[in-house]
Order: structure tokens, then sequence, then C-alpha cells
């Protein structure tokens, strides 16, 4: 996984759509953040067809992942998954878009992880504030 970005859908507060995930813009709680990750299988359009040449940048539409991603923030806290495929413009490169629990505290470094059946990312740390 890579970064994360805050989106336009953000439910709370005044982050900039598209701005770093950092100590001085953190994510908040409810609020719909992008992760970036790669390894997360085929993408298939509503047809069953498979999306994407291997080697070629990703040219749209947003199309979900075959497999379903689960996402967990702080060990137990789980992020609800609203999109996961293939991110336009971009070779191999998936587009995670998760919206945190509003049960969030405020936590500089929580741990954040993403799974696809038994397969588990490595951990990246973001940060949150409860406003």
């Amino acid at each position: 996984s890579g970064s994360t970005t805050t989106t336009t859908y953000a439910t709370c507060c005044s982050n900039t759509a598209g701005a770093l995930v950092t100590t001085s813009n953190p994510a908040k709680p409810d609020e719909i953040i992008n992760l970036y990750a790669t390894g997360l299988g085929q993408v298939l359009d509503p047809s069953g067809a498979s999306q994407g040449i291997t080697g070629e940048p990703y040219k749209g539409p947003l199309t979900n992942a075959q497999q379903s991603v689960d996402a967990l923030i702080n060990g137990s806290s789980t992020a609800n998954v609203l999109f996961t495929g293939l991110a336009p413009g971009t070779v191999g490169i998936y587009l995670v878009q998760l919206q945190l629990g509003d049960n969030l505290t405020t936590n500089l470094n929580s741990q954040l992880r993403i799974a696809q059946g038994i397969n588990t990312s490595n951990i990246v740390s973001i940060p949150v504030v409860k406003p």
C-alpha cells in the first residue's frame, strides 16, 4: 500500500479533497479516505468482462475488484470499504475508498490494514483526530 488522501465526499470538517493525510491534515472519524494498493486481483466490468491490460495504464471505468476487501483500523474498528478497483491512469495500482468509523478517537499513529480473503496488507499508520 502507499499513500492515503481525503476525497470530496468527506462527511466532516475542512479537509481538502485529494490532500495527503498528514499530522497537519489528519483524517477524522466518519471521513472517507483513499488508500492506494497493489495486488488486489482481477477487475471485472458489470457484464463480467475482464478489465485492464497488463503493462498499460488503466483507462477506466471505475469498476470493483472481483474479490472484496476488508479494512481494520486500530485493531478493533472496521472501516467501511466503499470501493476497490484499478485507479485510472495507473499501471497495477488499485484505489481503495474507505469510510472511517465514527467511533475512532484521536491517535496520530492509527494503524490501518486491509485484507482480501486470507491475505493481509502491511500495517500503515495514519493520523486520526477526533474534532
